[in-house]
């Protein structure tokens, strides 16, 4: 009885709707449907052939052609251009737009920062730096300075000379500049009692080393330039004392 009256039922609505019967007749309208859902799904390329292949089986039977399973849902808008496509997996995600990230934008953190001895950087030595040299007055690579720049060592300056009394790149000094050392004077005599570039002084001039003095003695117990001293004359060594002799202090 009850397939007696789907017979009518459906005679009634191709009498009514003709071939239009929205899928009554799953099988004649939506397998054409279906088919043409998978077809819709096609277009999507590649990337979108997953979405194409769920359009083809959903699109048959069950929902009814190319509205839910054709162009919809298995085609162009989810399994084709818009999610399997250009928007996600071509350029934007895995395309150029990747290029930043793992193309040029690598270079700068490996080109600038990998690079040493640019003048300025920190250093605490000459290999740090080179081609340039690590100034240890101002900790930095730089090249040899001129005349007047801080300096601890000659390589550090133009002029292969740092003062060491200035800590200065400088040339060797005329008499009575500061010095420390011979090489810092034009006369190659520094005193070391004054600090000065000086020549060899007359006796009764201060002095430390026997050169700093005319007569090529600088008494060890009076620091003063001198004659070798007769008896009685304060001495520490034999050459202090005319008699080549010296003895608690005093020349015998």
């Amino acid at each position: 009885m009850r397939a007696r009256s789907l017979w009518f039922l459906g005679l009634a609505a191709v009498a009514c709707g003709g071939d239009k019967n929205d899928g009554l007749y799953g099988a004649s309208s939506g397998g054409a449907a279906g088919s043409g859902g998978g077809a819709a799904g096609a277009p999507g390329g590649a990337a979108g052939a997953p979405g194409g292949s769920a359009g083809a089986a959903s699109g048959g039977a069950s929902s009814g052609g190319a509205s839910s399973g054709g162009a919809s849902s298995g085609g162009a808008s989810s399994g084709g251009a818009s999610s399997g496509g250009a928007s996600s997996g071509g350029a934007s995600s895995g395309g150029a737009g990747g290029v930043p990230s793992g193309g040029a934008g690598g270079a700068p953190s490996g080109g600038s920062g990998g690079g040493g001895g640019l003048q300025g950087t920190k250093c605490s030595s000459n290999s740090e730096c080179k081609p340039l040299v690590c100034n240890s007055k101002l900790d930095t690579c730089q090249p040899p300075l001129p005349l007047g720049g801080p300096c601890n060592f000659g390589s550090e300056c133009q002029s292969g000379l740092c003062n060491s009394k200035t800590d200065q790149c400088a040339v060797p000094a005329p008499l009575g500049s500061p010095c420390n050392f011979g090489s810092e004077c034009q006369s190659g005599l520094c005193n070391s009692k004054t600090d000065l570039c000086a020549v060899p002084a007359p006796n009764g001039t201060p002095c430390n080393f026997n050169p700093e003095c005319q007569s090529g003695l600088c008494n060890s117990k009076t620091d003063l330039c001198s004659d070798p001293g007769g008896p009685g004359t304060p001495c520490f060594f034999a050459s202090d004392c005319k008699s080549g002799a010296c003895s608690n202090g005093q020349c015998t």
